[in-house]
């Protein structure tokens, strides 16, 4: 039998006196302790396996939940993060949506968060504290961003009074991958590659520019600034790749005239590389940019 603590020999002890002192005299009765508590009934088999879920899921994470969208013109991607104390988090739900198959960003939007509900199950789902988009196209504000290449607008007014969560900022999708550039670590501390991969090494010198560049759907661009005001950088995204294209010797002539006659100019990111093998399958010519 387990050892039962002073606190529980005392109450014995007592309720043994108080049964003797009525008695008159011992033996006359035998004390009996109180009948143990009814154990609980157990939770049904859905609601164990709902909470050991939720448990093993908040290990760590147990605080609010934030969402992360990038915004393309082919694919809509968001993820959903749970913040923990200091710097943990977790990772909740990752979801890629084609654009195609939603007619506003709203739309795709509250899709994620009914998916983002159902993994979570509704006692535990809570709207996100905040949320940050970054958008292929020119920010207004960090409010407000009408899609380059896709008929989109994403409002950062409209995530509040539609989707009702309480933060959101928009960003152009560049200046989110510029931010995240500077996050990574060197090559060689990096998981052998896992997440970029080296071309050519060079020294590099603290506090110079940068630039990032990013053939896709179009052609993402921009540049990084050391601030020494605020002794970090600052990025600054460009829509650089919608100037004019620039032409040089005779292959490159006669691109710009192919594309001209189909789309009456021709512009930098009409020859990216993802524009290029899509959109002008037809010229055969073998040109070197």
């Amino acid at each position: 039998l387990p050892l039962k603590s002073t606190e529980d020999r005392h109450s014995e002890a007592t309720m043994k006196q108080r049964f003797f002192d009525v008695r008159g005299r011992a033996g006359v009765g035998r004390w009996t302790p109180a009948p143990p508590k009814p154990q609980q009934q157990e939770q049904p088999l859905r609601r164990q396996r709902k909470t050991l879920r939720s448990t093993t899921r908040r290990l760590k994470a147990v605080g609010d939940y934030v969402v992360a969208g990038d915004i393309g013109g082919t694919n809509a991607r968001f993820e959903c993060w749970q913040l923990g104390k200091g710097k943990e988090k977790e990772l909740v739900l990752r979801k890629k949506y084609p654009t195609a198959s939603f007619g506003t960003f709203i739309d795709a939007l509250l899709q994620f968060e009914s998916d983002f509900k159902f993994e979570v199950g509704a006692d535990d789902f809570e709207k996100p504290k905040s949320a940050a988009f970054a958008a292929a196209g020119v920010v207004n504000a960090h409010k407000l961003c009408k899609m380059t290449n896709l008929n989109w607008t994403i409002s950062a007014n409209e995530v509040q009074t539609k989707a009702r969560w309480r933060r959101a900022r928009v960003l152009n999708d560049f200046e989110a991958v510029g931010y995240g550039v500077l996050a990574l670590e060197d090559e060689s501390a990096a998981s052998n590659g896992e997440h970029h991969h080296l071309i050519h090494s060079a020294p590099v010198s603290p506090k110079e520019p940068k630039v990032v560049l990013g053939p896709g759907t179009g052609f993402g661009q921009a540049q990084i600034f050391w601030n020494e005001k605020t002794e970090n950088y600052k990025c600054f995204p460009s829509e650089g790749a919608h100037g004019d294209f620039a032409p040089r010797g005779p292959d490159q002539r006669a691109l710009s005239e192919f594309i001209e006659k189909q789309k009456g100019y021709c512009e930098l990111e009409h020859v990216s590389i993802s524009a290029k093998l899509f959109l002008f399958p037809n010229f055969s010519r073998p040109i070197a940019l």
